[in-house]
């Protein structure tokens, strides 16, 4: 037999160590290519920390944080405003975007001085901007409880200019939610509350100027002059209360002699306004003359403001005194003569407390409505 296997069992032998050589070869070039896409992955992602910084899916680019479809960016800022951690929350509009300015204030952080206060401290801790002291037990460190009182958000999602709490409760300082209020601490005055919607609308509501926080007028603090104001008006209150117990004094004797068991409806409460009982007042608006006889009558009349004199037939504009119902010291002169096409004629007076030194006058008079005239009285009765 010819040595024809021999030959053959070389053949194959190096057929397969051809073979071999070529698949070593292969497996070399994909642990090569391998390595060159692990490399080019990883320089890739160092260019991407480095340029947009991708955490959790937000871009944060330079000077704003843009929302993507579908999410909210929850907040969480240091003192030296710099972004710390973002988480997924409730779902804003589409594409919202919120400055780096803004978010570094989500704590009451940015800029010094009125517009930029941070939350006042209470119980040991700094609430959020437009917090008030009172409402301080919604808030913990990680999280607040929604005016509904069911719902809790982060904390970070405090005033980030998205209203997160059903009925609101976590945006008192922006005008995202409208159920809420900011708190004015007014330091050097008394305290107040505004709506949020009024919140940077560019109008300082607060003495303090702390509601203008984050718009571009920047208010003046004016809570010293306001206290000096609110101190001589209660001196005013003062003054007009010592007058107004004297009032009430000769309204019962004068009653008592009358010899009315009841109070006479009017003279107001406490009787304070038998001091009005019969005296009348005049006052000069544009064109026009009013007389106001104290529970009788008001009328109106052309005034010639040349001549000094009447230039026109006079008008009643209520004969019929009553006291409104309700605490507030209000009353309307009603039957009045009839408007041409309207109804009679009738006066709603509003009673202010006055400084007895400076005396009694009307200081407003106007037709309100159709035949529906608005007066205004200061006097000490009201005090």
């Amino acid at each position: 037999m010819l040595p024809r296997f021999r030959n053959d069992d070389n053949f194959d032998k190096g057929r397969r160590g051809w073979k071999s050589g070529k698949d070593d070869a292969s497996t070399g070039r994909w642990a090569l290519w391998t390595a060159v896409l692990c490399v080019g992955a990883v320089f890739l992602l160092l260019v991407l920390l480095l340029t947009e910084h991708e955490l959790l899916g937000y871009n944060v680019k330079r000077s704003e944080i843009v929302h993507p479809a579908g999410h909210h960016a929850v907040h969480v800022i240091d003192a030296n405003e710099e972004i710390e951690q973002m988480a997924l929350a409730t779902e804003p509009p589409q594409g919202h975007v919120v400055s780096r300015t803004t978010v570094a204030r989500v704590h009451g952080q940015g800029d010094d001085g009125p517009n930029g206060q941070a939350g006042i401290a209470a119980g040991g801790q700094t609430l959020p901007r437009g917090v008030s002291p009172a409402g301080a037990s919604r808030f913990t460190p990680v999280d607040v409880l929604c005016f509904d009182k069911q719902t809790r958000v982060p904390i970070a999602a405090m005033n980030d200019d998205f209203c997160d709490c059903p009925g609101g409760g976590d945006e008192p300082g922006t005008g995202a939610c409208p159920e809420d209020s900011f708190y004015c601490p007014n330091a050097g005055h008394a305290p107040a509350t505004v709506v949020s919607a009024r919140v940077n609308d560019g109008v300082c509501d607060c003495c303090d100027g702390s509601d203008e926080w984050g718009s571009e007028n920047r208010c003046s603090n004016t809570c010293q002059d306001a206290a000096a104001a609110s101190r001589e008006t209660e001196r005013t209150r003062e003054a007009g209360r010592a007058l107004q117990q004297r009032y009430a004094v000769a309204g019962r004797a004068a009653k008592a002699a009358l010899g009315q068991g009841d109070q006479n409806p009017a003279w107001g409460p406490h009787d304070a306004f038998h001091h009005l009982d019969g005296k009348c007042f005049a006052t000069i608006s544009t064109d026009y003359k009013y007389d106001l006889c104290w529970f009788k009558t008001v009328t109106q009349s052309g005034w010639d403001a040349a001549a000094q004199s009447k230039k026109s037939p006079t008008h009643s504009l209520g004969s019929k005194w009553s006291w409104d119902p309700g605490p507030e010291l209000k009353g309307t002169f009603e039957g009045g003569a009839n408007c041409f096409n309207g109804p009679a004629r009738s006066t709603k007076v509003t009673f202010v407390c006055g400084d007895p030194v400076a005396g009694e006058e009307i200081t407003r008079i106007q037709e309100d409505e159709k035949c529906i005239y608005g007066l205004t009285f200061v006097t000490a009765a009201a005090c």
